[in-house]
């Protein structure tokens, strides 16, 4: 088994340690590694640097591309607890959703736009009609997450009330 290939984070542990050791030779090689450098040192000394660390390996054919996550084909709904303050009976609310591949630039450029002009700004229509309707005290910020494969568009409320979380609809 491929840990790529495994389902879930819950598969490691059933790994053999040759299996595991296979994934790290394969996965962790340098021919998989991306080197950046910083500063103003001569290229010439970095390019000597990296050979004297990599003249001793062979490269490797690595695909290690990851492949995308399928959708899922209803909203899901999770409820965590997390640390709130003491006594608090409050929450905070998350609304998730999963956009196209960021390589369409315009696409991403729009994703942005369109968030910053519903969420970003305190007059902005939909964070307007969140803060009137009292289901949280303040949002606790929009975010579209865009250095991944796809993008993702995140809205959060803080200080949420719990009881009336099944007023949101996702």
């Amino acid at each position: 088994m491929d840990l790529i290939q495994a389902e879930t984070l819950r598969e490691i542990p059933n790994l053999t340690f040759e299996q595991f050791k296979a994934f790290h030779e394969k996965y962790y090689h340098p021919s998989n590694a991306r080197v950046f450098f910083y500063g103003n040192d001569e290229p010439e000394e970095r390019l000597r640097l990296v050979n004297d660390y990599l003249k001793d390996f062979h490269r490797l054919p690595v695909d290690s591309a990851i492949p995308l996550q399928p959708r899922f084909q209803e909203p899901r709904r999770v409820a965590r607890a997390f640390p709130s303050g003491e006594d608090s009976l409050k929450a905070m609310f998350t609304l998730n959703w999963l956009l196209d591949e960021t390589h369409r630039i315009e696409q991403n450029l729009g994703f942005h736009m369109l968030e910053y002009m519903l969420l970003g700004m305190p007059g902005s229509p939909l964070r307007k009609a969140l803060m009137d309707s009292r289901l949280g005290e303040d949002l606790a910020g929009a975010a579209s997450e865009a250095n991944c494969v796809r993008c993702i568009s995140q809205q959060a409320s803080k200080a949420f009330q719990p009881n009336v979380r099944t007023r949101w609809k996702p």
